[in-house]
């Protein structure tokens, strides 16, 4: 079974009693993507057999939070360009994820057994140059003239290894992509939902 807690948070949780991204997110959720447009996410779960990965290593699709807690959808056939993303495998304990949303970042996610027996996972991230555990990713667009979306930034959401809330702001501008530097809201790192993984 996973659990819940990432690997090096779990350590740090028992040191600190701090608050991190295994608390919010739980059970096979590796992470989730979350925008300004609707309450609807996409998650990305692991997919494990006997503490290695499996084959596919991740799932993904929406919770149509909109909907109901428990609704979820496919992604659909044109969605991927924006939701979808790359796996590498590194080991039978560790992948790398290149999102197609994210691509000037690798996400890095390990299992491992834990004390008790269980299966533990965490996925981290570089932000600002310093390891961070991965939680979420925060889309800004508004429509252009035509109606189509249009990215004003993106956050990379995560937290330190002391369990602080961390992020990574990267503003899209007509000459490139650049660092934002706007504080963010602290309810931006949680989920609209109150379980994870597919509901059964």
């Amino acid at each position: 079974m996973l659990r819940p807690a990432c690997l090096f948070c779990l350590s740090l949780a028992v040191l600190t009693g701090a608050v991190h991204a295994g608390d919010l997110i739980g059970g096979n959720n590796l992470f989730f993507i979350k925008r300004n447009k609707n309450a609807n996410e996409v998650h990305y779960d692991a997919r494990v057999q006997d503490c290695t990965w499996g084959d596919p290593a991740v799932d993904y699709y929406w919770r149509d939070l909109e909907e109901g807690p428990k609704v979820t959808s496919e992604i659909m056939p044109w969605e991927p360009p924006a939701y979808g993303f790359k796996v590498r495998r590194v080991s039978d304990e560790e992948i790398t994820i290149q999102l197609n949303a994210l691509p000037q970042k690798k996400l890095v996610a390990r299992i491992a057994k834990t004390a008790d027996g269980d299966c533990g996972i965490s996925t981290t991230v570089q932000i600002h140059g310093e390891p961070a555990e991965f939680a979420s990713v925060y889309v800004h667009a508004t429509e252009n003239l035509f109606g189509w979306p249009k990215v004003d930034y993106i956050d990379v959401l995560g937290y330190s290894e002391e369990g602080h809330p961390v992020y990574e702001g990267i503003a899209k501008t007509e000459e490139g992509e650049r660092l934002a530097a706007l504080p963010r809201k602290p309810s931006l790192w949680k989920s609209g939902a109150a379980s994870f993984g597919r509901p059964q």
